[in-house]
């Protein structure tokens, strides 16, 4: 969905998904990961926020590749979430 530009059905698949918080961490930290991007895609700075640090909840070590920190929204909005308090 994601790639076919189908942002908000990324996003009702995702929340509304049972099995995402029984999954494996690395698992959460994707669907986290994939909804960061499409919050961030579609002007949601407060949303993708949110979500990465979900993801950086679950995995502490998680990481951007290089060319996905660059992206001028949610690239930004990681390294906010990076940088703040642990929950």
């Amino acid at each position: 969905m994601y790639d076919e530009g189908n942002f908000e059905g990324v996003i009702n698949t995702l929340h509304g998904s049972q099995e995402i918080p029984l999954a494996s961490p690395r698992v959460q930290v994707q669907a986290h990961k994939l909804l960061a991007f499409v919050y961030g895609v579609t002007g949601r700075a407060s949303q993708c926020y949110l979500e990465f640090s979900k993801a950086l909840d679950i995995d502490p070590g998680f990481q951007l590749s290089p060319a996905e920190k660059s992206h001028p929204t949610w690239g930004r909005m990681y390294e906010l979430a990076r940088k703040r308090p642990a929950a």
